[in-house]
This record gives structure tokens, C-alpha cells and sequence, in this order.
């Protein structure tokens, strides 16, 4: 007997054209596809125009379809807007996939050359590329049948600058007869921007980080003579600027 092609067809229509070749239906075997529909034959064995005897069986495998989508997603340093620091931890998530499950993946910085597909981990540390600005990383899944996830990615902005600012005490003034003077402060960073600032009166004390703001009143240590204001200013992505300062001297009403 001449074994028909069979696939495409539906899993009866297949068993009517080998009953009417004198052959059998053997094992059906199920299998996801993203090209054949299902219910369709995905594929037969023997294959068509083999010879085989009278009553033969011919193994079947009929789509199931789509399998199901993995889902999944990344998160760069705990969803930080930025780093000073190329390397990064990534917060890594999935599910779904076809069979067992998803088992390995794989990442991107261009969405078109990709690491080799590696172990799932849900923390992974990773090395951005070099250069001041957004960076975007890529991450795929792969699920036990071959079968890939959509590409889900995340950004975060490198940025290494360091900002730079002034304090001028009581506008310059050399002395002040009250421990209450203010501060007039200024700051720039060209890349995140300066979020915060601190003081300190001795440069190993220091205040909280608050929200900068100019100006900005601050009481002396008690005592006559020369007293130092420092300030250091912090942008969105850690940098710490170097210590500025000015001084003023308190002397006696």
C-alpha cells in the first residue's frame, strides 16, 4: 500500500484516507504549533508515499494549537530611575509556557544580539554598556518545547556625573553678631540633577539629606570666632558632589 498524505487534515478526515488506503490509524501524539491549526496533522509516520503493508498503522501528531504564552518581565535595580554603576541587579519573573514550563533565558541591549540562553535565576547581576544615558535591557524566555517568550525589558539612566554647587554665608559677610545666619546656595549637574543636600559644621557631623533649596537659614555652633558651613550635594543617581564651604566669624554684639 501507498501511505496518502495526511497532514493538514483534520484528525477523522486523516483516518477516512488511510481506512480508504487499507490502512490504520496508529498512535495520535498531541503537540503545540504557532503554524498549524488546531486539531490539524501536524505530521505522520510513515511518511507519505512510503510503502507499507495492508493494514499497516500510521502515527499521528495533531496540533493542540498555540501553547500557552509565557509571561514574564524585568525589573532593573528594584525599579531605581538610575545608577552610578554599570553593574545592576536584575529582578527577573515568568510563568506560563508550554509543557514543563520555561527553563532558561536569555538577555539584550539592542534587541538584536543576545547572550546565549542561560539558567533561569529571579536575581541575575548584569553589566551595562558603557556611556552617560538611558540603557535599556532585554529579556526573553524560553519554555522546555523551544518555544520563546515575547521580548520584556526595562530601563535605567547611567549617570556618573558629579554635581557641582557654591555656599556663600550671609550673602559674604565677614562677621555676624548672631549664631542665625543664611545660607545661599546654588548646585548644577548635568545629568540626573541634584535631588538633595546636607550640612555639617565640622566636615565629619552631618545633617540628613533634605530637599535642596536656596536660601536656607542655619544656626552657628555656639562660640565666638570663625565658624565653617559645609555643604554636599547628592543627585538621582548617588553621586555625591565634593564638600563646599564658606566661613563667617561670630563676635560679640
Amino acid at each position: 500500500m501507498i501511505v496518502p498524505n495526511v497532514v493538514g487534515l483534520t484528525q477523522a478526515a486523516a483516518g477516512t484516507a488511510l481506512t480508504n488506503a487499507h490502512l490504520t490509524t496508529g498512535t495520535v501524539t498531541q503537540a503545540y504549533s504557532t503554524t498549524v491549526t488546531a486539531g490539524l496533522v501536524i505530521s505522520q509516520d510513515p511518511a507519505s508515499g512510503a510503502t507499507a503493508a495492508n493494514g499497516s498503522a500510521v502515527a499521528l501528531v495533531v496540533s493542540q494549537g498555540p501553547p500557552p504564552p509565557i509571561t514574564g518581565g524585568i525589573r532593573i535595580n528594584n525599579n531605581r530611575s538610575a545608577t552610578n554603576n554599570r553593574t545592576v541587579t536584575l529582578a527577573l519573573t515568568w510563568g506560563g509556557g508550554a509543557g514543563t514550563g520555561v527553563v532558561r533565558m536569555r538577555f539584550s541591549n539592542d534587541g538584536s544580539t543576545w547572550t546565549a540562553w542561560e539558567a533561569l535565576a529571579a536575581t541575575r547581576s548584569y553589566t551595562l554598556p558603557a556611556g552617560e544615558e538611558h540603557k535599556t535591557v532585554r529579556v526573553q524566555y524560553l519554555d522546555k518545547q523551544n518555544f520563546k517568550s515575547d521580548v520584556f525589558s526595562d530601563y535605567i539612566r547611567l549617570d556618573t556625573t558629579i554635581p557641582t554647587g557654591t555656599i556663600i554665608i550671609n550673602n559674604g559677610a565677614a562677621t555676624t553678631t548672631t549664631q542665625s545666619v543664611s545660607l545661599k546656595l546654588t548646585w548644577a549637574d548635568s545629568g540626573t540633577g541634584v535631588t538633595r543636600m546636607r550640612f555639617s559644621d565640622n566636615g565629619s557631623t552631618w545633617t540628613g539629606w533634605i530637599p535642596q533649596r536656596s536660601p536656607r537659614n542655619h544656626t552657628l555652633p555656639a562660640g565666638l570666632g570663625n565658624h565653617t558651613v559645609r555643604v554636599q550635594y547628592l543627585d538621582g543617581a548617588n553621586n555625591y558632589s565634593p564638600v563646599y564651604n564658606d566661613y563667617i566669624k561670630l563676635v560679640a554684639p
